[in-house]
């Protein structure tokens, strides 16, 4: 076992920093891969709602309402119904409003209008459920309209149905092609959805639309950042930045485009910007750390994850990568603590398996080592991992 024991310290630090370093570089919408990394944390364009259903193409809708109240549509109780339902939406009772709208229902249960005004008023709610079956009664009566589709994207949204939100985003922008807005949610969710293609190609649009929006160059660089093009990435998050040099988003990400092209100390320099901007964001700490692990500092990138993880406590790429340093800086005691900690918060996370192997070796407690190689060998097995699925079997058999 001694002879055994020695060859494993051989070869022991160069696992631990290929179980480090040998997956992709961004994590979450914006990876690389499809993979978790342990490596570098992009941050993502946030998806922007509209909100002003009743101004698109220029419609207003309490117009329409006494329209079709003097072609006799609706009744003069139902008309003051109405009337008395937009002006408490206007003041934000939405309750009220409700009251009112279904009292309409009543009288005109034909009228599609009042669907418009209840999947409105259920939206902003939050009742997105009941916001679909109203949109639904809408189509039922009217037909296409391209508010109701918004609308009907938006509570898909909510009810975190990217397809359906993207389907019906689809449909509204086939009757406004320019609104930059939608045009640039549908990249952003085409991002999220693993289709950088779509996304540029929607993204451009936008750009077309509203050319001086720093978050279309944002998207376009996101979406170059997913098909590996680095080069135009950078172009466009720099004429992000241009336009909005505050932009923490950017910044991050334009960093990550460095980091991809292993120049650490540009990296860096837009890494600082951002934290001289925003002292207390936990990825930008994150990945300060990641690119002094590249450079093998390990003390000062075991620093910077701790500060990152006095930020966000319970951040478990965070805390694997702690127990990994631990084990570089020859702590594999403490290594134990933080791998253990990640699996109390997520025990599927395989790294985490594989990281109390290798620390256990360097404790000489080679039973606990072999049975924590044997989980992430599995784990890895599960996720057709086929690469890292042989290499803990090779630790496995070691040990025999």
């Amino acid at each position: 076992m001694r002879i055994l024991h020695t060859f494993l310290h051989l070869v022991l630090l160069f696992i631990c920093c290929f179980t480090v370093f040998a997956q992709s570089s961004y994590v979450g919408t914006m990876s690389v891969d499809d993979k978790n990394s342990l490596k570098y944390k992009a941050t993502e364009v946030l998806f922007q709602k509209k909100t002003d259903f009743f101004n698109i193409n220029d419609t207003n809708i309490s117009e329409q309402i006494r329209v079709d109240f003097n072609n006799g549509r609706i009744s003069e109780k139902c008309f003051s119904i109405l009337l008395n339902a937009l002006a408490e939406i206007n003041k934000k009772e939405l309750f009220l409003a409700e009251e009112h709208l279904q009292d309409a229902l009543l009288l005109n249960p034909d009228y599609h209008n009042i669907y418009m005004l209840l999947s409105v008023v259920n939206y902003d709610l939050g009742n997105y459920e009941l916001v679909l079956s109203y949109c639904n009664n809408f189509i039922d009566l009217k037909g296409f309209n391209p508010t109701i589709y918004l609308i009907k994207a938006y509570a898909y949204f909510s009810l975190k149905d990217n397809s359906g939100c993207l389907q019906f985003l689809k449909k509204y922008i086939q009757y406004v092609p320019n609104d930059a807005i939608v045009l640039l949610n549908i990249a952003i969710l085409e991002i999220i959805e693993r289709n950088p293609k779509r996304a540029l190609f929607y993204a451009q649009k936008a750009k077309r639309s509203s050319p001086d929006n720093h978050q279309v160059f944002k998207v376009i660089a996101d979406s170059y950042f997913r098909l590996k093009n680095y080069d135009q990435a950078r172009e466009n998050y720099l004429i992000a930045i241009s336009k909005n040099p505050k932009d923490i988003t950017s910044l991050i990400n334009i960093a990550g485009v460095f980091y991809e092209q292993n120049d650490n100390q540009q990296s860096l320099i837009y890494l600082n910007k951002a934290l001289d901007i925003d002292p207390s964001n936990h990825t930008i700490f994150y990945n300060i750390a990641n690119i002094y692990k590249r450079q093998k500092d390990y003390d000062f990138a075991f620093r910077n994850f701790k500060k990152a993880l006095n930020l966000n406590p319970d951040d478990i790429l965070t805390i694997i990568n702690l127990g990994f340093c631990s084990l570089s800086l020859s702590n594999p005691s403490e290594a134990v603590t933080y791998f253990n900690k990640a699996i109390e918060i997520n025990p599927g996370m395989t790294e985490s398996y594989e990281g109390l192997g290798f620390a256990y070796l360097k404790l000489n407690d080679y039973i606990k080592a072999k049975n924590n190689f044997q989980k992430a060998q599995y784990l890895y097995m599960l996720s057709k991992d086929i690469t890292k699925s042989q290499e803990m079997g090779y630790f496995i058999d070691l040990i025999k």
